[in-house]
């Protein structure tokens, strides 16, 4: 049906699953809604708009996995097998310790947009933390692109920046492109995946790809609570971290999870 139309990023890339080559699309999972006719936001299936040759086509998209907004926020799209021709799908990498430069490729208010990008460091293993060149008001849309190293590999998708007071202080961040074949490999079993949750480079828990973080309590030896929160956001290991060192007779971790 007609309804808002709006220019979102998504990336499309390519894969293997037991020996066949599939391609995907990824998109934010924020820009998706439950609710019909909700303004400004996709629904599970929605069109896209790709250019071939100077021609433009329409063609329809389909949300088949979306993970939390409050953890990898993004998700996994598929197409008509006959509309995969009509992309040239990225081939995926890793984040290098000497990849110092990332680019992102996406949409912003509507218009293409390239971003050159400083890498600050990989925060965890479920965030890349880089450097926003782009102005606030300049950014709508700019979630669900690729970031790419200089090998033109697809090494993340950026779900979200922060804004400060001196805009050279800004920073993007991304969800490593590794969680991408978890998410895949959710496809092909009923979307079920685990995310290993990793504090002080242990995994300490794991959540399915529809799970997220909802409370985490640091308890003693006797089970009494030294430190603990509630988590309305994205959870962010790298705080829990600094509240281990903070408590070194931390003994027990107590986490609350939520679909």
């Amino acid at each position: 049906g007609k309804g808002p139309v709006n220019t979102y990023s998504g990336t499309v890339f390519k894969t293997v699953y037991r020996g066949k080559e599939e391609v995907f699309g990824v998109i934010a999972a924020h820009a998706l809604v439950t609710q019909p006719h909700m303004p400004g936001v996709l629904g599970k299936s929605f069109r896209v708009a790709v250019v071939r040759d100077g021609q433009v086509h329409v063609i329809p998209a389909q949300v088949v996995l979306a993970t939390s907004r409050k953890l990898l926020d993004i998700a996994l799209v598929k197409f008509r097998p006959q509309d995969e021709a009509l992309f040239t799908p990225l081939r995926l990498g890793n984040l290098k310790k000497t990849d110092k430069e990332v680019y992102s490729h996406g949409f912003a208010c509507g218009l293409p947009a390239t971003l050159s990008s400083r890498v600050i460091k990989e925060v965890s293993p479920w965030m890349i933390k880089t450097s926003m060149p782009l102005p606030k008001e300049d950014r709508s849309g700019l979630c669900g692109s690729a970031v790419l190293n200089a090998r033109h590999e697809l090494v993340g998708i950026h779900t979200g920046s922060t804004a400060n007071q001196n805009p050279a202080l800004d920073t993007g961040f991304a969800v490593p492109s590794s969680f991408l074949l978890r998410l895949v490999n959710a496809y092909h079993h009923d979307g079920k995946a685990s995310l290993p949750l990793v504090l002080n480079g242990t995994r300490v828990a794991k959540l399915n790809v529809d799970e997220f973080v909802s409370g985490v309590q640091l308890l003693n030896g006797q089970g009494q609570p030294l430190w603990q929160k509630q988590i309305n956001g994205k959870f962010s290991a790298r705080q829990v971290e600094k509240q281990l060192k903070q408590f070194p007779q931390v003994r027990f971790i107590r986490l609350e999870i939520g679909k």
